[in-house]
């Protein structure tokens, strides 16, 4: 028998939603999944399975939203602290791994903070995404019942934090390049989250809505 896509399914568990409308929403998802597969075949009740499970999306996140309390944020937020605690040692590992081999192949390694680099650029634009999947995927860890919600936690905190800063310190990047690589590392917190979820899918033991 098809069963439709279990990543899917658990990313949309993985939403936080109430279990009960999560339960109607996947049921009536996996009935029609059902019908369109015996007749219209697998890879087309695929494609529709995708489409509407898009489409619930926003529906499901409205309700995880509904459901949070004020004891929830700081929870929140200390999971998010915790996977960027998280991530400067895994960083630090690369930058110096990186830095070495670079040597030895006689590459010049001076980064300057300062918009006329290039080189100073491309590495703070490209870590951006690198950085949001590693930590997305932590936070969605930290967060097993609500995968989802902990990766877009992660986003909107580092996020803020980076904008606060900015205040402080003026970032090197021009205000254009910022936002994308705002933009790219929340993306990647989505990214990383949905990974971690689609995993939980195949564990056992996993934390179940």
């Amino acid at each position: 028998m098809t069963h439709p896509p279990r990543a899917l399914e658990s990313i949309l568990k993985g939403l936080g939603a109430d279990p009960y409308l999560s339960d109607v929403v996947l049921g009536d998802l996996a009935e029609e999944f059902t019908e369109r597969a015996a007749f219209d075949g697998a890879d087309e009740a695929r494609r529709w399975y995708r489409s509407e499970a898009l489409r619930a999306v926003p529906h499901l996140l409205r309700n995880a939203f509904g459901r949070l309390r004020v004891g929830d944020v700081p929870r929140l937020i200390g999971n998010a602290l915790l996977a960027w605690l998280a991530l400067i040692p895994v960083g630090l590992t690369i930058y110096v791994l990186l830095s070495i081999v670079l040597r030895v192949l006689g590459l010049d390694w001076t980064l300057r903070a300062a918009p006329q680099d290039v080189g100073f650029v491309a590495f703070a634009v490209l870590s951006m995404p690198v950085a949001g999947l590693a930590g997305g995927y932590i936070a969605a860890w930290l967060n097993a019942r609500a995968p989802l919600i902990g990766s877009l936690a992660f986003g909107v905190v580092l996020t803020s934090i980076n904008l606060i800063a900015g205040l402080f310190f003026p970032s090197p990047l021009h205000a254009g390049l910022r936002v994308a690589a705002l933009a790219m590392f929340n993306a990647g917190a989505i990214a990383g989250g949905a990974i971690r979820t689609a995993r939980q899918a195949a564990e056992p033991n996993a934390a179940r809505i």
